[in-house]
């Protein structure tokens, strides 16, 4: 074979050579286009999943919350208004004992003026009578004035601990915190003013 013919497959060997060298490395751009393009889908895919989750984990958290503080709301207004009749029977029996312990004593003076003809021992028992009536209704008023203010069974009790449950109940009950009734706040005072005057504290 002469050197012309030898160039000539030589140069189609090349050629060919270069035709499949191109054909790969168009196969492996598109194969590489492939999986980016891909690549590039998945990541989109997996970042609106998370966008997506992490929206309804927020409603749901919104929702959970507003649903506990709801709850708390409930539970926190049956406390008040069960504390609120606790406080309101308490006042009412309090100042009922204090009307009739004052009924008492007028009574008692009534009789004391109608008849100063009574004889000494007799006027000895009606003192003592009142002054028994006296200690029963203030150690009355002084054991509703207790309950009233949540202090049964409270030993010692300090004048620490009493302003304490003072300022608790004032600001639940008190009209400048909307609360509607004055008549509760002016029930606590009393009871606060019976137990001081009981143990003598200012």
């Amino acid at each position: 074979m002469s050197d012309l013919a030898w160039s000539a497959v030589l140069l189609a060997q090349v050629v060919v050579a270069l035709i499949v060298i191109g054909g790969v490395f168009g196969f492996l751009r598109w194969l590489v286009s492939r999986l980016v393009g891909g690549a590039r889908w998945g990541v989109r895919s997996l970042l609106w999943l998370i966008a997506s989750a992490s929206r309804r984990l927020a409603l749901a958290l919104q929702a959970g919350t507003a649903y506990v503080a709801a709850l708390a709301w409930r539970a926190f207004l049956a406390g008040a208004r069960r504390l609120i009749r606790m406080i309101g029977k308490g006042l009412a029996r309090l100042v009922a004992r204090r009307r009739d312990g004052s009924r008492d004593r007028d009574a008692s003076r009534a009789r004391g003026t109608e008849d100063p003809s009574e004889d000494a021992g007799e006027d000895d028992r009606e003192s003592d009578d009142r002054r028994q009536a006296q200690r029963d209704s203030a150690a009355s008023a002084y054991a509703e004035a207790v309950e009233l203010m949540g202090l049964t069974g409270v030993e010692p009790l300090t004048n620490a601990l009493l302003k304490q449950r003072y300022g608790e109940l004032i600001r639940i009950v008190h009209p400048d915190k909307g609360f509607p009734n004055r008549a509760f706040a002016q029930q606590i005072n009393t009871a606060v003013t019976i137990i001081r005057q009981a143990h003598g504290w200012r």
